[in-house]
C-alpha cells in the first residue's frame, strides 16, 4: 500500500492503488477520492530557510500572531443540565451507533471488540460477534438499526457489508462488497460499500445506509434489494463529503451528517435536498469525528463529539439548546445517540459509557 501511494504522489501512476483496492471504475488525478485530502506542512524555521529568496514584500509571509480572539461560539450560551436516568459503563468498549429495539432494550454497535451489545438501564442484556470475515462476525461494526420486528441491521464497516440478523444474532441475510466510486449511477457499483457507518430504517422499512467512504447513501427493501441512491461527492447541495449519521423522521424526511462539509442536509424520502445548515464543530478531518444525528419529533439533535457536547436544532435548522460535557452532562465524546420516549440516550467511545437523559 506504501508503495502504491507513493506512486500516486511522485508519479500520478494509480494503478498498483486500483488492483489493492479494487475500484469498479480505473482512478485518475480527477477522480481518485483523496486527491484533495493530501496537506503539505512546513514549520516556520524550516521554511524560512528553504526559500530565502527575495520575494516582493505585498507577498511575504505575515508575521505569526502571538495571540488570536477565538471566534464567539454560536452554542456556547444554550447549555441545559437535562436529568440523568441511567447510564451503563462496559469496560473496554469502544460505543458507536445504536437503536432502541420494539421492547424498550437497545443494540449498541461495539468497533473496539467487534460486537453487538444487547442492554437495558440495569446493565448488559447480552451480546453476540467477533472478529472476522464469517457470517456473525464483524470488522469494526459502526451502526446498528433495529427493524420492528425485533431484527437487526448492522452496519458491518470494514467488512464493506450489511448483515441483517436476528436478536439473538443469527444471520439472515449479508450484503455489500468492497468498491470505490465518486459519483452515484456507476453500473455494477448498487450494492456495494466502502467503509459504511449509518444506517436508519424508514417508517415504511426501507434500510437507508450512508456509504460513508463513497460518499453517498443507498437504499435497500428490507432483503437487501438495492432501490436508489442519492449523494456522490461534492460540495453543492445535495452532494456529500463522508456522510456518517443518518435519521428518518416518520414523514419521511432524512437528516444526513455530512461531516467534512461540516453540515447538516434534509433530504426527502427520494433524495432531493430541502436545506441544510452548519455545524462549526466539524470543521476538522479528524478520523474519529464520526457524528450522527436523530429526530425528536420536529427537533433534530445532532452529536458533536470534538467538542463534547449534543446540539438541538429545530427542523429549518433555528439552534434550540445543548448539552455538553462542560455542564455536567457526564459524557467526553458524544459519538451517536438515540431517541427512546422521552429519553436521549448517547454513547462515549471512549468511556465506554451509555447515558439516558430526560428529554426538556
Amino acid at each position: 500500500m506504501r508503495g502504491a501511494l507513493w506512486d500516486i504522489v511522485w508519479r500520478r501512476d494509480y494503478h498498483r492503488y486500483a488492483q489493492l483496492k479494487n475500484p469498479v471504475n480505473p482512478f485518475t488525478l480527477h477522480t481518485w477520492p483523496y486527491r484533495k485530502d493530501f496537506r503539505l506542512y512546513v514549520r516556520r524555521d524550516v521554511a524560512a530557510q528553504t526559500w530565502p529568496f527575495d520575494w516582493p514584500q505585498q507577498i511575504a509571509a505575515p508575521p505569526e500572531r502571538t495571540q488570536e480572539t477565538p471566534p464567539p461560539d454560536p452554542y456556547g450560551l444554550s447549555d441545559r443540565a437535562l436529568p440523568r436516568l441511567w447510564s451503563v459503563t462496559l469496560p473496554g468498549a469502544a460505543l458507536r451507533g445504536l437503536d432502541v429495539a420494539p421492547d424498550g432494550t437497545f443494540y449498541v454497535a461495539d468497533t473496539a471488540n467487534h460486537r453487538i451489545w444487547h442492554l437495558d438501564p440495569s446493565g448488559v442484556l447480552g451480546g453476540f460477534g467477533a472478529f472476522g470475515t464469517e457470517p456473525g462476525q464483524f470488522n469494526e461494526p459502526w451502526d446498528v438499526a433495529v427493524a420492528a420486528d425485533g431484527t437487526l441491521f448492522v452496519a458491518d464497516t470494514w467488512n464493506h457489508r450489511i448483515q441483517h440478523l436476528d436478536s439473538e444474532g443469527n444471520v439472515l441475510a449479508a450484503w455489500g462488497g468492497a468498491a470505490q466510486v465518486v459519483q452515484p449511477g456507476v453500473p455494477g457499483a448498487e450494492g456495494l460499500f466502502y467503509g459504511p457507518r449509518g444506517v436508519a430504517l424508514s417508517p415504511g422499512g426501507e434500510l437507508l445506509v450512508a456509504d460513508t467512504g463513497n460518499k453517498r447513501i443507498q437504499i435497500f427493501d428490507p432483503s437487501g434489494r438495492f432501490l436508489r441512491e442519492f449523494g456522490g461527492w461534492g460540495q453543492a447541495g445535495g452532494k456529500l463529503d463522508e456522510p456518517v449519521g443518518i435519521a428518518v423522521r416518520e414523514d419521511g424526511m432524512i437528516a444526513v451528517a455530512d461531516t467534512w462539509n461540516q453540515r447538516v442536509q434534509i433530504f426527502t424520502s427520494e433524495g432531493t435536498a430541502v436545506r441544510q445548515w452548519r455545524i462549526p464543530g466539524w470543521d476538522v478531518t479528524n478520523p474519529d469525528l464520526k457524528p450522527f444525528l436523530s429526530w425528536a419529533g420536529d427537533q433534530l439533535l445532532v452529536t458533536d463529539p470534538l467538542m463534547s457536547r449534543v446540539l438541538a436544532f429545530d427542523d429549518q435548522g433555528a439552534f434550540l439548546w445543548a448539552l455538553s460535557a462542560k455542564a455536567g452532562a457526564g459524557f467526553s465524546f458524544p459519538q451517536a445517540i438515540a431517541v427512546a420516549g422521552d429519553a436521549l440516550v448517547v454513547t462515549d467511545p471512549h468511556q465506554g459509557i451509555v447515558i439516558a437523559y430526560a428529554l426538556p
